[in-house]
């Protein structure tokens, strides 16, 4: 019995099925073996779905130096099917539109000014986008936004000190809610 490789058989749903393809990286863990991740990357992918399940067979390889899996062992499978290194990831709810542009308002520091920031977008999960170009140099507003424009006045709660935010002209804001407001 072939231990090193090991083969690792894992199920795949029919919504991740066209993204799996042989030669795809993956992280495997099992409760077999606490605190510990073994490399493994995608091997086969069985050509159809089983009707009854809508789940596809996917094996992987695995090394297995010093033999610690061993077969029978249940296993989770986290494939990397995109990895994109150094890019910003903001919630979905801090994109604006200004003059036909998507973008984010970044706070400028040192001026307590928000700058609009024309923005290209990546991948996006849940609530998560991720913002491809360009590189985001500052903390990005994420409440707020719809009543700035670029070159807005603001403020910053941890800057207000003591945690407290300045509410909008005729607006108001709970002590300790953490919201930044617009200076006008």
């Amino acid at each position: 019995l072939e231990l090193d490789p090991i083969t690792a058989v894992v199920n795949v749903v029919e919504k991740d099925y066209g993204r799996i393809s042989p030669g795809l990286k993956a992280k495997v863990t099992t409760s077999a073996v606490r605190d510990r991740s073994f490399d493994a990357t995608v091997s086969r992918v069985a050509p159809l779905l089983s009707e009854t399940s809508r789940q596809a067979r996917v094996e992987m390889e695995i090394a297995n130096t010093g033999l610690v899996l061993k077969p029978g062992m249940f296993v989770v499978a986290a494939v990397g099917f995109d990895v994109h290194e150094g890019v910003s990831v903001i919630p979905v709810s801090a994109l604006a539109r200004r003059n036909g542009a998507q973008g984010v308002f970044v706070a400028d520091l040192k001026d307590m000014k928000a700058r609009f920031v024309p923005v290209k977008l990546g991948i996006t999960e849940g609530d998560a986008v991720e913002v491809r170009e360009p590189k985001l140099d500052g903390p990005v507003v994420t409440l707020g936004h719809h009543l700035l424009e670029d070159g807005t006045g603001i403020i910053i709660p941890e800057a207000a000190g003591g945690g407290k935010a300045e509410a909008p002209r005729g607006g108001t804001v709970k002590e300790g809610a953490g919201k930044a407001g617009v200076r006008r």
